[in-house]
């Protein structure tokens, strides 16, 4: 990657530059919804209300469904045709804007900027990614932690500090592009999928100075599945594979047909962002209907069920990644996120689109069969893969996780380990994920 010998630019500290000098982004030209798709999005809300006599009557279903039809293929066609800067789609994280607040006002947001260990932010052509270093900087096997899709890398923050400081290793954390410090690409010309997230890791284990060596990768809820993913596509760079409550093998009837409704293309992609933002806030004050929570994972638990304290988002959880007296809860910090990330509800709705939720079978039986007794280089150090559950996870429910995941890798080159704690148990109980993650580095 060509570096500039010059000066850097005032706006970058030694964290940030990792030997990469970039003049700042423009600020962002199309935030997320702009004033005509808000426009829009309050038209269909009150047309819908003046249509709802008109379909109790069927004689009308024909016409509503031709309008409706003919209405979102003009929005869409409009949409496509729209030119879009890739500088000004990239929405910027809240990072440039607390940095002008007060130190006091800083230390008092839910996820302070400065709260995790070695803060650095890296320059990538999707926007800056920040990363956080644990433990000590020249001795120690390294181990990647990877998040959720609502948490940013903040709720890594009890497992990381244990393992640096109790297990001593390197430990290395970083924001998913649209969560936390990180900033956003627009899903509109890069959608969050395995692509985009492996290229991601690749910049962040560059800059740490990790690319000439394997890593132990230790993937929590969208982030297993995204770890299982860059495991299968560039074996040769991973050491180890913890897999932590992971997505990727959900079994496709636990996905309700409100969401399959929702975030399928059919809907106007401002309206989806309202919608979804509307149904994220309601998770915070009302827990899902006992049906839905039995049979189905609706909205509001796959954005929310990472957080503590279940049901998720609750606003008095005292639940936090945090020391005492200092940060927020994790509730407070999704909620930030919604207030304060422009790009947040967008990379959301595009990684329950494009992540590897569901239906990855066939990848994760090729990791498996890689461990088989030989010396190829692809195998993995201890060859097998650790997953931990939580016995009382409700989202990714242990019984089937762990039967689909022996299934696919093979019992003999998977351990399933079932601990106390939710969907959430990586906070909740980091000391149990800890024990078991360095027992299995260690064999």
């Amino acid at each position: 990657m060509p570096t500039d010998l010059t000066p850097p630019p005032k706006h970058l500290d030694k964290h940030s530059r990792c030997g990469i000098t970039v003049e700042p982004l423009a600020p962002d030209l199309h935030l997320i919804p702009t004033a005509s798709e808000a426009r829009l999005r309050d038209l269909v809300m009150d047309f819908s209300s003046r249509l709802r006599p008109l379909v109790e009557d069927n004689r009308n279903i024909s016409f509503l469904l031709g309008f409706t039809a003919t209405a979102y293929l003009a929005f869409a066609t409009y949409r496509s045709a729209t030119p879009k800067s890739l500088s000004a789609s990239i929405h910027r994280s809240p990072r440039s804007t607390i940095a002008e607040l007060p130190k006091a006002t800083q230390d008092a947001i839910p996820y302070p900027p400065n709260a995790l260990p070695n803060p650095r932010d890296v320059p990538t052509p999707h926007g800056t990614i920040r990363t956080n270093l644990y433990g000590p900087s020249n001795t120690g096997r390294k181990v990647l932690l990877i998040h959720g899709i609502s948490t940013p890398s903040v709720v890594f923050a009890p497992l990381a500090t244990l393992l640096a400081d109790r297990h001593n290793y390197q430990v290395l954390t970083f924001d998913l592009f649209g969560r936390g410090y990180s900033d956003s690409p627009s899903p509109d010309i890069w959608r969050q999928d395995e692509g985009l997230w492996c290229s991601q890791i690749f910049a962040v284990l560059s800059c740490a100075g990790w690319l000439g060596e394997r890593v132990a990768i230790v993937g929590y809820s969208l982030g297993g599945g995204i770890a299982a993913a860059f495991t299968y596509f560039y074996p040769e760079r991973v050491e180890s594979l913890v897999l932590i409550a992971p997505s990727g093998v959900l079994r496709a009837h636990r996905i309700s047909w409100s969401s399959r409704l929702i975030y399928s293309p059919l809907l106007p992609q401002s309206l989806v962002e309202w919608l979804v933002t509307r149904r994220l806030r309601a998770g915070s004050k009302a827990a899902a209907k006992p049906e839905e929570a039995d049979e189905a994972t609706t909205i509001k638990s796959v954005g929310t069920s990472e957080i503590p304290s279940h049901p998720a988002l609750m606003a008095d959880s005292k639940a936090s990644p945090f020391p005492a007296g200092s940060g927020g809860s994790i509730a407070q910090t999704v909620t930030w996120q919604i207030d304060n990330h422009p790009g947040y509800i967008a990379s959301f709705v595009s990684s329950i689109r494009h992540a590897p939720i569901t239906a990855q079978h066939e990848r994760w039986r090729t990791i498996g069969e890689r461990q088989q007794e030989n010396e190829q280089d692809d195998a993995l150090r201890e060859r097998k893969v650790l997953v931990i559950l939580g016995g009382e996870d409700g989202t990714i429910v242990p019984e089937e996780t762990a039967e689909d995941a022996t299934s696919a890798f093979r019992q003999e080159k998977v351990r399933v380990e079932v601990i106390a704690g939710g969907h959430d148990v990586v906070v909740v109980n980091a000391e149990g994920c800890g024990k078991l993650i360095d027992e299995h580095l260690r064999a």
